[in-house]
């Protein structure tokens, strides 16, 4: 099954197989952020100043490791109607019969 379940969500295979690194990353900027007031920033050019970076971090990372969040969305979608239409089937098999 497993087989099956990464040739159909191959962006949430590459989440998966980096998940403990972007973990230990995301647990790190929000320690620094929280424990050392320690944040991100990015510089706005047009406006000619600093200030706190606009992407959240899941975003970053996401781009970081080189996941397309909108791909996994799109794959945690039809993998939840796969789910919903075999649960359908399997209910439609347990109805009980007339006599």
């Amino acid at each position: 099954m497993q087989n099956t379940v990464s040739a159909k969500m191959p962006e949430c295979e590459k989440m998966l197989a980096i998940k403990d690194k972007s973990q230990a990353i995301g647990e790190f900027l929000d320690w620094l952020a929280e424990s050392e007031h320690i944040h991100l920033c990015e510089w706005f050019g047009d406006d000619d100043y600093l200030g706190y970076a606009r992407e959240r971090t899941e975003t970053l990372l996401a781009k970081f490791f080189g996941i397309d969040q909108d791909k996994v969305e799109q794959e945690r979608r039809n993998m939840l109607a796969e789910l919903r239409t075999q649960h359908a089937r399997d209910a439609g098999d347990l109805k009980p019969q007339s006599t």
